[in-house]
């Protein structure tokens, strides 16, 4: 059980949990009482079960792998590398990177729901959130637009899609940023 509770110090886990913000009232025992709603039993739940956070943690970090690793793979192209591998060939890959955004959304409701002031009130929070929506449209540039489609084995992309492909890798690491200092950082 030590190297449990190490994991979850390490995560942040516990750091978040301690800056809940005092001026809100949280509810001594939670278990003692029916929630009553399901943001309520969820939030039970998730601080009842010491288990929860760091599967919850396991599952947004696979996701976050799968969602990045694609992108990452797409913008790569996009500017230049992988050149003998034509861009449908690595938007086929795309199912697995909407597998790992739906990980994340579904992960990231967890932790958002066991302690909506500590994210709702936060400024890292709506950062990571404002710039994951900006890498969102990047993303789609390159499912709607025709340019992409074009680009063939040893062909160049256009420059509006390298454009588009480095500021989606650089608002992908901002979104990673702002979500690992999300604990350290209360209103």
């Amino acid at each position: 059980m030590p190297i449990w509770n190490q994991t979850r110090n390490v995560s942040g886990c516990n750091r978040a949990r301690a800056a809940w913000p005092t001026n809100i009232p949280m509810k001594e025992h939670a278990s003692a009482t029916a929630p009553a709603s399901a943001q309520e039993y969820m939030a039970t739940f998730t601080n009842d079960h010491s288990w929860v956070w760091p599967a919850s943690e396991t599952i947004h970090f696979i996701g976050m792998a799968l969602l990045f690793g694609v992108a990452l793979l797409v913008n790569l192209r996009m500017l230049g590398m992988m050149k003998s591998i034509p861009y449908q060939a690595i938007h086929r890959l795309l199912p697995l990177g909407i597998l790992g955004f739906i990980l994340n959304v579904v992960s990231g409701m967890v932790f958002f729901v066991s302690n909506p002031p500590l994210y709702f009130l936060n400024p890292a929070f709506a950062a990571k959130i404002a710039v994951l929506l900006l890498a969102g449209v990047g993303l789609v540039y390159f499912t709607l637009f025709d340019q992409p489609w074009g680009v063939g084995p040893n062909q160049d992309a256009p420059f509006s899609s390298k454009l588009v492909a480095a500021s989606t890798m650089c608002l992908l690491l901002g979104v990673m940023y702002f979500g690992r200092i999300l604990p350290f950082i209360s209103h």
